[in-house]
């Protein structure tokens, strides 16, 4: 099934009205990879339906065949992280692990009177991808430095009134 009714049969069975935004092909995630994001958005909308106070949440999200990102988002009554009992297991085990096997992450932002938002993502690593810092795409897209840098230097030795050396 797709995400978008996935996400919102969810939504709807914890008792919230989703507001749902939608990005690319149904289907084109990994199976394994939606499993866990659909696993670890029950969780958060849990959470949203048990401690937000509202019944209307936002949902964001895009799949493609390498990334797949789910953000929920809610302007409930929100909460301080370090005051989250250790017996809530939900923002520190269960979200996290269910990405956590398929190498996907998740980040709870929240603070007291401003709501939640649950940003769960995972993105496949090129095999071809090194761990450059700059990738080639990049590089390809960042000819204009070159020009500027070469233009000012020439533009600075003819203003300085030296000649320009040529050759080697």
């Amino acid at each position: 099934r797709a995400l978008a009714a996935e996400l919102a049969e969810l939504a709807q069975h914890h008792g919230l009205n989703p507001v749902l935004r939608v990005r690319g092909r149904d289907g084109a995630g990994r199976g394994d990879v939606v499993r866990a994001m659909l696993a670890a958005a029950d969780q958060a909308l849990r959470n949203v339906a048990q401690h937000s106070g509202q019944h209307a949440v936002a949902i964001r999200a895009s799949q493609s065949n390498h990334r797949v990102r789910v953000e929920s988002r809610d302007d409930g009554v929100g909460f301080d992280d370090t005051q989250v009992g250790s017996r809530r297991m939900g923002l520190r085990s269960s979200i996290p692990g269910h990405l956590a096997l398929v190498h996907g992450s998740a980040q709870v932002t929240s603070r007291p009177g401003k709501g939640t938002t649950v940003l769960l993502s995972w993105e496949q690593t090129s095999p071809t991808e090194r761990g450059a810092p700059v990738s080639a795409a990049q590089l390809r897209t960042w000819w204009w430095i070159s020009l500027l840098f070469v233009g000012l230097h020439v533009l600075g030795g003819l203003s300085g009134g030296a000649p320009l050396a040529s050759g080697w």
